[in-house]
């Protein structure tokens, strides 16, 4: 995570939010994917990897991106991205249990390429300049 983050910083700066959230989070489903498909320890663990390199630099660009939101303060948009986060790391563990204990863990972690997808298409929405975004009623 360290690794991810440090390096985070000189690849956001060098290829822009956009790139790195969109290969970030592909990067992230492929390991995830990785990990489904592979029968070998090693590989599932170098496909966590993977994972775990892919969304390592992503939270600091939400944070940062919310912060230079106009017509918000940087502490409320903060504020807005924590919560979301404490919650997806609140509700996101028991859904997948109860899906695992419904359909099966493989049928249950195939939700995490999912969202990571999900993810991926999101990051169009980064494209633009962050000075530039504004909320609109």
């Amino acid at each position: 995570m360290v690794a991810g983050r440090l390096a985070g910083d000189r690849l956001r700066h060098d290829f822009g939010d956009f790139t790195l959230l969109f290969s970030g989070s592909c990067l992230a489903a492929a390991g995830m994917i990785i990990v489904l498909v592979s029968p070998w320890a090693a590989i599932c663990l170098s496909g966590y990897a993977a994972m775990g390199l892919g969304l390592a630099p992503l939270v600091p660009i939400f944070f940062s991106r919310a912060g230079s939101i106009q017509g918000i303060s940087t502490g409320k948009a903060c504020a807005i991205v924590s919560f979301m986060g404490y919650s997806g790391v609140l509700v996101f563990p028991p859904s997948l249990g109860w899906l695992a204990h419904s359909f099966g863990l493989d049928a249950a972690l195939t939700i995490i390429p999912v969202l990571c997808f999900v993810l991926a298409l999101g990051s169009f929405f980064f494209r633009g300049d962050p000075k530039k975004t504004a909320i609109r009623p």
